[in-house]
């Protein structure tokens, strides 16, 4: 029989280890003396710990590796978490390829920003009250407000609307905090001339907020 530390050296797993697959009851000492509490293991034992060291390398959690260990249909089971196991790998793949394309596109809009920078200069102009087609609902989330601005521009077009240049489009956000679900949002978009209103749009005279806008001149 091996003491611990030997069978730590052979199958290449510390002690420390080894006493934590115990206490999951992966994988229990041949003996403990009971006088001294020496643990000893066989070298029958290498091939379950190499069995647990390559599922736990493959993503498998210990306790499913009891579950694989423990079952009457060692291979059943093992193809079972197997296919568990890939299936939340491949959306842990899915998921972080996402955030590298986000990361990627963040660090590229980045770079145009400062190149564009490097060629404009920031002027801000008072700007008179104008004429806004309007539409304000209630969202699910913030993330919905490009559907207000597609049902503005749907419920307008119909009347031609001649919109003013340089446009004035503006998001405003009629709560009082920050909610997490269910924003109270407007939109408008400056237009010129008469219309009518529709089921929700409303043409109505706003003002900029603040009074002034920010218009970017390249040099």
């Amino acid at each position: 029989m091996l003491k611990i530390g030997e069978f730590s050296k052979l199958c290449h797993v510390s002690v420390r280890m080894l006493r934590h697959f115990e206490e999951m009851g992966l994988l229990l000492p041949e003996r403990v003396d009971p006088f001294t509490g020496y643990r000893y293991y066989t070298a029958s034992q290498l091939t379950t710990v190499s069995t647990i060291v390559s599922l736990q390398r493959m993503g498998l959690s210990l306790t499913a590796i009891g579950e694989i260990l423990e079952s009457s249909s060692t291979s059943q089971a093992l193809e079972t978490h197997i296919e568990v196991c890939y299936q939340k790998k491949l959306k842990e793949a899915e998921k972080l390829q996402v955030q590298l394309w986000q990361l990627k596109a963040a660090g590229e809009r980045l770079r145009r920003k400062e190149e564009i920078m490097k060629n404009y200069i920031v002027v801000a102009k008072e700007l008179p009250s104008c004429q806004v087609a309007s539409l304000r609902d209630t969202l699910s989330t913030y993330t919905e407000e490009g559907r207000l601005w597609e049902k503005l521009h749907a419920e307008i077009a119909p009347q031609h609307p001649k919109f003013s240049t340089p446009p004035f489009s503006t998001a405003t956000y009629h709560d009082a905090e920050y909610h997490e679900a269910n924003p109270d949002v407007e939109v408008q978009v400056s237009v010129i001339g008469s219309y009518q209103d529709t089921g929700h749009v409303f043409l109505k005279t706003a003002r900029p907020p603040g009074g002034k806008r920010h218009f970017h001149w390249r040099l």
